[in-house]
């Protein structure tokens, strides 16, 4: 994190997901891998970017732009990279 200034590093006060979810309620944006913290900032409703490889399980739908899970998330439509083979959704 020391190469990013003005950035703090919080993630040893996150203990449970209770914090987490404080945590997220005063972000502007979540971005995030597949992780629990894109479904979780979903599940709240929060604006979320969410990286899910190419080659991602079958929840995550890949051949739909939206979610049905998660109503308010949609592909990026510029989002896939080729070379990264990345695919972003938002929230």
């Amino acid at each position: 994190m020391k190469a990013f200034t003005g950035m703090t590093d919080l993630s040893n006060d996150l203990t449970d997901f209770g914090e987490t979810a404080a945590l997220m309620q005063n972000l502007d944006l979540v971005i995030t891998v597949d992780t629990s913290m894109g479904h979780l900032a979903g599940a709240m409703a929060r604006p979320v970017l969410v990286m899910v490889p190419k080659a991602a399980d079958w929840r995550w739908q890949l051949e739909r732009d939206d979610s049905p899970w998660y109503p308010n998330r949609s592909a990026v439509p510029s989002g896939e990279s080729q070379a990264s083979g990345t695919r972003c959704w938002r929230g």
